[in-house]
């Protein structure tokens, strides 16, 4: 069976290791559909796409997909989309392993059939009437019809696992469900890149991965602070409306801010609030910076444009032939195959930021090849 990970790595750590390991030893092939160069934080990523497609393959992961940064960069419903409509596009996965805090998917399945219907709608829309955020409103209108949700069920892997559930119901699609259960002791991304910015060794990571980070430059958003407020400063209110997420008036109290603010901390300050969470603001800036409108991506938000392929194992090469033979997209695996898919630029335009970010020379997506490991 053909396992699929929906995943960032962002960095990878010892409980990424372990469910790549646990699926492999279901005797499963494990397909990695990954973040690049930013995530769904609306943060750079810590560590290059290439290097975290490296240590995937080391952990035992047999083929690494890129989530396009038109997807990393959306709301947990739109990174779900994506990555579930992309992975329902390569036409060979069977299977979906997720991680959860609760005990028993069956409780994101209620949560997932409730979301979907017409009732909390209305409540949902009531709450963010109220002026709560989306993660706030949304959480108390599935309270208010199932009194009995554990406090795990509104955890982010869990609430990851719900919006998985509600876009394979989307596209009718059920591969198999494979969650794996998160418990209190499991390491996580956020605590490792905290004693990253430290300059510490992150505990939580395997040892491969603990020897890369000692030649590893760590990139940040804020190392992008200048090309953001020159962004913002020079962009034209209405053009930043039409940028994916962006709604109520929002637009104009972000270019305000990057007027009156020169360092991003103070600037995210000034714009994040109750209803508008700092994720939020900062996935708007990055699809600022990157031009993602919601014109463009409206005809790709069931269908993607195309799928790309990071590495795979070399004893599984035989994967690519079959992604390319039963995928209804494009497959990207090489430079050759860039200029003519539909939205790859703005993969180009992250790679570029991201090179900027970390002081690495221009045209990696060009000249780095498919990580392949022995």
């Amino acid at each position: 069976m053909v396992c699929s990970i929906v995943c960032e790595y962002n960095p990878f750590h010892k409980g990424h290791e372990r469910q790549i390991q646990y699926l492999k030893g279901q005797g499963h092939q494990v397909i990695c559909i990954m973040s690049g160069s930013f995530v769904q934080r609306g943060e750079t990523a810590v560590y290059s796409k290439w290097i975290r497609t490296k240590w995937a393959l080391l952990a035992g992961a047999d083929l690494v997909l890129e989530l396009p940064v038109f997807y990393s960069l959306q709301s947990a419903q739109g990174f779900a989309r994506g990555a579930i409509a992309s992975l329902y596009a390569t036409g060979m996965v069977d299977a979906v392993s997720f991680g959860m805090e609760v005990q028993d998917v069956s409780t994101l399945q209620s949560m997932a059939r409730l979301q979907q219907s017409d009732g909390f709608s209305l409540a949902l829309k009531a709450h963010l009437a109220a002026g709560l955020s989306y993660p706030r409103a949304m959480e108390q209108a599935a309270k208010e019809s199932l009194t009995d949700l554990p406090l795990e069920a509104f955890s982010p892997n869990s609430l990851l696992g719900v919006e998985y559930l509600k876009a394979m119901a989307e596209l009718h699609w059920s591969p198999a469900l494979l969650p794996l259960h998160r418990g209190a002791d499991s390491p996580t991304a956020t605590s490792c890149r905290g004693e990253i910015h430290l300059g510490q060794q992150p505990n939580g990571v395997p040892g491969y991965v603990q020897r890369d980070l000692t030649s590893l430059t760590p990139a940040k958003l804020e190392d992008l602070t200048q090309l953001i407020l020159y962004r913002l400063r020079t962009m034209d209110p209405d053009s930043l409306a039409m940028v994916e997420d962006v709604s109520e008036g929002l637009h104009n109290r972000i270019i305000t801010a990057a007027k009156q603010h020169h360092d991003l901390p103070s600037m995210m300050d000034a714009v994040s609030s109750g209803r508008y969470t700092r994720a939020r603001v900062r996935r708007i800036i990055c699809c600022a910076l990157l031009g993602i409108t919601k014109a463009e991506l409206d005809p790709y938000r069931k269908t993607p444009p195309y799928i790309r392929v990071l590495g795979v194992q070399g004893k599984e090469r035989s994967l690519l032939g079959k992604l390319t033979k039963n995928c209804t997209v494009p497959v990207i695996s090489s430079s050759k195959d860039f200029s003519s898919v539909p939205l790859f630029q703005k993969e180009l335009m992250a790679t570029e930021l991201y090179s900027i970010a970390t002081h690495q020379n221009s045209g990696a997506d060009y000249t780095t090849p498919l990580i392949v490991t022995p």
